[in-house]
Formats: C-alpha cells, structure tokens, sequence
C-alpha cells in the first residue's frame, strides 16, 4: 500500500440514502413551495462552494472542482444509474469499478467539491483513469455531446488523479473573497494591522447569488409565520450586499422559530 492510497475512496465507504418521500407528501402544497424553493436555494447557493475549493488553493493549481461537477452532472442528468451501469458492464467495466465510480461521485457531490469538508484532504477515484474514461465514453451524455465532454475530460483528468504534495491539502488563499450579488466596497472598509493593509472585495459569484436570492424570495411567499419571512429578509439582504450583520440577524430568527414544520 502507498502512502498515495490514503487519498483513495475505498469501495466499502458508507453511503447512507436520505428517505424523504413520505414526508414530502405529507406537507401542505404551501409547505411543499416552501420546501421546494428553499431547497433550489441551497442548490444554486452550494455552486459557489466548488469555485471557492477552486480558488482556495495557490494559482498555479488548475480548478478542477467545477470541471468535475459539470462532468458528473452531465453523465448522471442524461440516464439513469442502472442503464449506465448496464452499458459499461456490455463493454467490459467491472462491477467494483463502477461502485467505486458510484462511491466517488456519491462523495464529490456530498462534500461540493474533491475535497473533504472534514480536514480539506483531497479525495481521487479508486479506479484507474483508463477505466474511468471508458465508463464516461459508454454514457448518452457523451454520446449527445462528445466534443463538450471531451473537452471536459482533457482538462479534468490531470487535475483529478493528482496527488502533488501542494494538492493534497487546502491551504490558505491569496485574496479574501466575500460572496455577494454588489460589488461596491461599502460592507466592510480597509483596515490596517502591523504595517499591512487589508481590503475586503465583494462581489464574488454574483450571478450565483442572484439566483440565491431569487429563491429565497419565492420561499417568503410561501412562510408559515413571521419569524421565516424576517429570516429570508435578512439571508436576502446578506447574500445582496455581502453583510455578515444580516446574516447573524437571519440566524437570531431562525432560533425564534420554534418547531418549524419544515427545519431549515
């Protein structure tokens, strides 16, 4: 065993299915609205998280982490598991190969990026690249858009497998970047210490944020009380102009609103 093997996801890993059918059924079709835009919140709002794991570590690294969701994304999006499954056992893949595929993808997905949310370790696939390239050429999406995803798979796959000594943990970024739909630098001003000055730019993912809010704005249509409509205000105008004042302000509502139907 080498020492590189520690950064390979074992077949056995657990993956735990989260039921959530019966209960969804069970809500108001209010309650579902609300369920549902908070839910495409949180989706738009987690595609931030893979560029920060992108931009986080030092500028020479490529940034994989948004590669790797657009490929996964596009190969899952366009046929389900079984049938993938199917095609790549006709042309040979093996099934510990694919559960590692499975296992993963199941992780990448979980942590929003190739890194563990846990101890900023990076994670690469317990299969061989070849085999790796097989399974993604057996797939409709490649076969819908094989230019697309051969591009796709020209850049990632490098990236993907590396296990450079600067790759194998996060480290601290060059900038600090604060994620906000405004650009202008009125949140938080510049600040001197020990000779050195610091400057704040917000703005960063704005399209991203936009559509955040945007969700979040449906959501409030659809709260069950005030103290959720005061907690939306306050996200919205959070993830708007970049204050983490109005982010604590949303949270200090959350607490008050006691035994929520639908937990946020």
């Amino acid at each position: 065993m080498s020492e590189d093997d520690q950064y390979s996801l074992p077949n056995d890993y657990p993956i735990v299915e989260l039921e959530c059918q019966v209960a969804f059924d069970a809500l108001s079709n209010k309650q579902k609205l609300y369920a549902h835009y908070l839910s495409l919140a949180s989706w738009h709002g987690s595609l931030a998280v893979y560029l920060q794991v992108s931009n986080y570590i030092s500028s020479t690294t490529s940034p994989e982490s948004p590669l790797i969701f657009s490929l996964l994304t596009k190969v899952f999006s366009n046929e389900p598991i079984d049938e993938l499954k199917k095609a790549a056992l006709i042309k040979g893949f093996s099934e510990d190969n694919f559960t590692a595929f499975l296992v993963y993808s199941s992780v990448f997905f979980s942590n929003s990026g190739n890194y563990k949310g846990f101890g900023d370790t990076k994670f690469v696939p317990n299969l061989p690249v070849d085999q790796l390239e097989v399974l993604l050429k057996t797939s409709k999406a490649w076969n819908s858009e094989p230019e697309a995803l051969q591009s796709l798979w020209d850049r990632v796959k490098g990236p993907l497998y590396s296990l450079s000594e600067r790759e194998k943990q996060l480290s601290y970024p060059d900038k600090i970047r604060l994620a906000a739909i405004e650009t202008s630098p009125d949140v938080i001003p510049e600040a001197d210490f020990k000779g050195s000055k610091f400057v704040v730019t917000k703005g960063d993912y704005s399209p991203i944020m936009k559509l955040l809010v945007q969700h979040l704005g449906k959501a409030k249509e659809h709260a069950a009380n005030d103290f959720e409509k005061k907690m939306l205000d306050h996200y919205q105008k959070s993830f708007t102009t970049g204050s983490l004042d109005a982010h604590k302000d949303g949270s200090r509502q959350w607490i008050k609103n006691k035994d929520p139907i639908i937990e946020t």
